[in-house]
């Protein structure tokens, strides 16, 4: 785990602040898992380690996994890369909920293997215990629950987040309580949700994906304030918004996982126009933009190769001056309401 300061190399990447009240610290530039366990293509074992390896160069120190990525490749390359010590003085978080459930017959890479919700204080348990066994690390900083969203529950969300609540969570604290987990918190894509259960559940941090960047600033109204007012500390994910906001209105730019609609191309060109007036990269806004709430503590991407990891470094650390963002505030293409990144 690392603490409170800033990298030695002086880069934003490597600087540091702390998760709610616990004793956790992150770096503001995240390592996401996603693409190192190979779900949007093919990414060979050490091509995962050089992407881990020179994100940890530039001063990263935060690296986030799950069991879903890659269907446990991603928790086994970074725990693999962690047990050689080439990651050192680190904060390393994984996810539980979203698990993975072997059918008969089925090997580790075999397509019998499913992605498998169970909230339940078994089910978080058994989540947990194999995320040990595929990593080998035997202590987690920040344990998320996985996924707790209309999408992916529709009905029965009420029912998933009542399990969550009342089993899985109690779990969890205990687990807290051991020093197994220092921190303990939700990665979800959905602010209403987030925000209710928030109402019935005391957490340390919530992972809001694609929810607060550039183009999306639905969890501004209600869910960012509310974490502020109780302590509850924010890492905002997918702030590229699953690529549109790192290649910029392209043909086949995503948005969310698929083809990006044309309201969001369209939006994206006219980000990209007032950029270009200030000789501002879409990607170093995308990246820079969440932090400028006080209740975000980092900005987690998803990495795929040591290229990638530099060229997130470098964005971060990227000026960008006032007049980018008044301008979008005054085009409607920001919140009027979001603070600006480096705003006193």
């Amino acid at each position: 785990m690392i603490k409170d300061g800033k990298f030695a190399g002086g880069s934003r990447s490597g600087e540091t602040r702390r998760i709610g009240a616990t004793g956790v610290a992150v770096t503001q530039l995240g390592f996401g898992g996603t693409a190192i366990g190979g779900m949007f293509g093919e990414v060979t074992p050490d091509a995962a380690e050089d992407a881990l390896i020179a994100g940890h160069g530039g001063g990263v120190r935060y690296f986030d996994t799950a069991p879903f990525y890659g269907l446990g490749e991603a928790e086994r390359r970074l725990g693999r890369t962690v047990r050689a010590g080439r990651l050192p003085d680190v904060t390393l978080s994984t996810k539980v909920g979203r698990t993975l459930r072997w059918l008969p017959g089925a090997g580790e890479r075999d397509a019998r293997v499913l992605p498998w919700f169970d909230y339940s204080g078994d089910g978080i348990l058994r989540s947990l215990e194999d995320t040990i066994q595929r990593t080998g690390i035997d202590c987690f900083d920040i344990v998320y629950l996985h996924d707790l969203s209309t999408r992916w529950h529709g009905a029965s969300l009420t029912q998933r987040m009542r399990e969550a609540a009342e089993g899985g969570l109690p779990v969890l604290q205990d687990l807290k309580r051991q020093g197994v987990i220092k921190a303990i918190g939700i990665g979800t894509n959905d602010p209403p949700t987030c925000r209710a259960f928030l109402d019935d559940v005391d957490l340390d941090v919530v992972m809001l994906a694609g929810c607060y960047t550039l183009i999306n600033q639905t969890g501004l109204p209600d869910l960012l304030p509310t974490c502020q007012e109780r302590g509850i500390s924010v890492i905002l994910a997918a702030p590229f918004n699953s690529g549109i906001l790192a290649t910029g209105a392209t043909e086949d730019a995503k948005y969310f996982y698929a083809a990006a609609p044309e309201a969001m191309l369209e939006r994206t060109r006219r980000i990209e126009a007032i950029g270009a007036r200030h000789d501002v990269e879409l990607p170093a806004a995308a990246l820079q933009f969440a932090l400028g709430h006080p209740a975000i503590v980092s900005v987690v991407a998803g990495i795929s190769s040591a290229g990638e990891a530099r060229a997130n470094i470098a964005l971060m650390d990227a000026p960008i001056p006032a007049a980018f963002w008044e301008e979008l505030a005054q085009d409607g293409l920001i919140d009027a309401a979001a603070p600006r990144p480096g705003a006193p």
